[in-house]
Parts: structure tokens; C-alpha cells; sequence
């Protein structure tokens, strides 16, 4: 196997930025219809996406991306399948963000949770 599941820490402040410019293998079509011509053939348009809208696109297959405040910033934990062979994860790397193995990002969820807050009584009537 020559790809896997990574988990990538995006902090809050590149969370709606976009992918590296040559990371496009998370790319993706959607097609243009012409609501003046409904007969014309739909245009296809690449979508290179910000990491917000990759989690999006991809939380049926991975989930949502999960906020976590580390060091006093949200952090984004979010899940991708990339591969070693064709380089993804080396650019992936190239962005400085953590990257993560599957035990690594659920403890890192775990060890960035808030605090739980017990419910408060209700009034008295």
C-alpha cells in the first residue's frame, strides 16, 4: 500500500486558506450549468480548496474536522488519505503543519478537550 490516513493539526488561522498550490491532488471537479441555455453541455470547473472546504468535502468518508484549543489557539485536526509514492505527504509536510498516525490524533483530541462543566440545578419554583 503506498497511501494512508494522516491527520493534519491546520491551525485556526490557515483553516480557510488555500492548499498549497502544487498539493492538487485533493482537487476536485465540479461542473457549471448555464441557466441561459439548459441544453449546453455543463463546464467543468476545478475546485483547489482551502482546508475548511476539504474537510467538508470529505466528511463523509473521514468526518468533520474536530476544533481543539492547544497552547490557547484552535487547532483543526482533520483526516486525509495521501500518498508516500507520488509525494503528497512530502508536501503535505512542506506546509509545517504536525502531522499525525491514527493513536497519535485521538490522544491529541482527548488531551485538548475543555473541561467538562457539570450541569447547574435547576431554580427552584
Amino acid at each position: 500500500m503506498a497511501n494512508g490516513n494522516i491527520f493534519l493539526l491546520v491551525p485556526a488561522a490557515n483553516f480557510q486558506q488555500p492548499l498549497p498550490a502544487d498539493l492538487t491532488c485533493f482537487d476536485w471537479t465540479e461542473y457549471q450549468y448555464d441557466a441561459e441555455d439548459p441544453q449546453a453541455p455543463p463546464t467543468p470547473i476545478t475546485v483547489h480548496p482551502t482546508w475548511e472546504q476539504l474537510a467538508q468535502h470529505n466528511v463523509y468518508e473521514f468526518g468533520p474536522a474536530v476544533p481543539v484549543q492547544h497552547q490557547g489557539a484552535t487547532v483543526y485536526v482533520v483526516e486525509l488519505l495521501a500518498s508516500w509514492l507520488t509525494g503528497d505527504v512530502a508536501k503535505i509536510q512542506a506546509t509545517g503543519f504536525n502531522l499525525l498516525e491514527v493513536r497519535e490524533a485521538r490522544q491529541f483530541i482527548a488531551d485538548n478537550q475543555p473541561e467538562p462543566v457539570a450541569p447547574e440545578a435547576p431554580a427552584e419554583l
